[in-house]
């Protein structure tokens, strides 16, 4: 049994912040995010189709609410991803990037929306032969997986950056009186 306060424990209590670059920041971030989409976006498609299914004889037309299940599903489920595979990435703050992530992810997923109805209308119109080979779910679910790979992304840079913030903050500052002489 350890010794608490031990130096072998220390370093599994408080680890360093080693600064990242911003690019590598998003881009881990963004790596993350657009995994945990497709995870959650084939959990959330399994979700419909399985209440799709039990649902058939009871349901005339569109199954709106296998719809919606499907949709909390992706929104729920994201996030979770999101932190796990931050963690794998050994991210700084996986867990504080994944719950900044969530407001964000809501506010871009209503803009994906938007954007996939409008690139399924540009599909339509401008090579009507492609829109009729690709299912009609294709474009929002890409338009999904691009805004949760930004939000995780958008929240990774805000992490990094108040984390690196946080710590030149508390590095003293030399004085010219402490500073080495150069050599000459």
């Amino acid at each position: 049994m350890a010794v608490s306060g031990a130096p072998h424990t220390d370093r599994m209590i408080s680890t360093p912040f080693a600064p990242v670059s911003p690019l590598r920041s998003f881009l881990t971030g963004f790596a993350a995010g657009t995994g945990a989409a497709f995870g959650a976006s084939l959990l959330g498609g399994l979700v419909t189709a399985l209440i799709a299914a039990y649902m058939s004889e009871d349901v005339v037309g569109a199954n709106i609410g296998a719809g919606l299940a499907g949709t909390a599903t992706v929104i729920v489920i994201a996030p979770i991803l999101a932190w796990l595979l931050l963690r794998l990435a050994k991210a700084a703050s996986p867990l504080l990037t994944a719950v900044l992530s969530f407001p964000v992810q809501l506010v871009l997923l209503m803009v994906a929306t938007s954007a996939g109805i409008a690139v399924d209308d540009w599909l339509w119109t401008s090579a009507p032969a492609l829109a009729e080979a690709v299912p009609t779910m294709v474009p929002f679910v890409v338009m999904d997986v691009i805004a949760i790979g930004v939000s995780v992304a958008i929240a990774a840079l805000a992490v990094n950056w108040f984390r690196s913030r946080r710590t030149s903050a508390a590095l003293p500052a030399q004085s010219s009186d402490q500073r080495q002489p150069e050599a000459l």
